[in-house]
């Protein structure tokens, strides 16, 4: 009996000192786009570099994304990771030299780091770029109404509850966040 005390003890012990170690370890957070984040894709590590460069894995450094140097999953995921890290300029540089232009995520993308930098109407033709390749992109709806909100037109935004409506999205974390973004608009005008 004290034999299992001592080694129910001991475990609980090595659980606490794990947990206590973990608390103090650095980790870097990307958001999860099931949890909140932006857009679809897997959680990427932001390796910030200088403008007009991108991140490459393959070559292990910064390299200017021309010519397919870097592949558009690469430079997706990159972009959204530094999207993800409020680094919206050097986002672009890797969202902005995907080759092709048939990816709904990418501009849901280019629209978020526009809208964060105060970019209205580059953000807005991002989104709806986004929407004429799959109009039931549930991230573009809601943060093309967040931008309607953000600059006043409340219409517009309660258009892309409408939409989200239409696809059966009513009870999406999308509609409830922008019901929330138009309910600070209004109030707050």
């Amino acid at each position: 009996m004290a034999e299992t005390a001592a080694y129910t003890m001991h475990s609980l012990r090595t659980l606490l000192m794990l947990f206590l170690t973990t608390l103090s370890t650095p980790v870097l957070a990307v958001a999860n786009p099931e949890d909140g984040g932006v857009g679809s894709g897997s959680a990427e590590a932001a390796i910030l570099c200088e403008r007009g460069f991108v991140y490459s894995a393959e070559r292990r450094g910064c390299v200017r994304p021309v010519n397919g140097v870097i592949g558009d999953e690469e430079l997706y995921q990159r972009g959204r990771a530094l999207a993800l890290e409020g680094h919206y300029p050097g986002a672009l540089d890797a969202l902005l030299a995907i080759e092709h232009q048939g990816n709904a995520d990418a501009f849901n993308m280019i629209g978020y780091c526009y809208r964060m930098l105060g970019r209205f109407d580059e953000a807005i033709a991002a989104y709806e770029k986004a929407l004429a390749i799959d109009p039931e992109h549930l991230w573009a709806l809601e943060y093309l109404g967040e931008a309607y909100a953000e600059i006043g037109q409340l219409d517009l935004a309660r258009e892309q509850l409408a939409r989200m409506e239409a696809i059966g999205a009513l009870f999406s974390d999308q509609y409830f966040e922008l019901a929330e973004a138009i309910f600070r608009a209004q109030n707050s005008q």
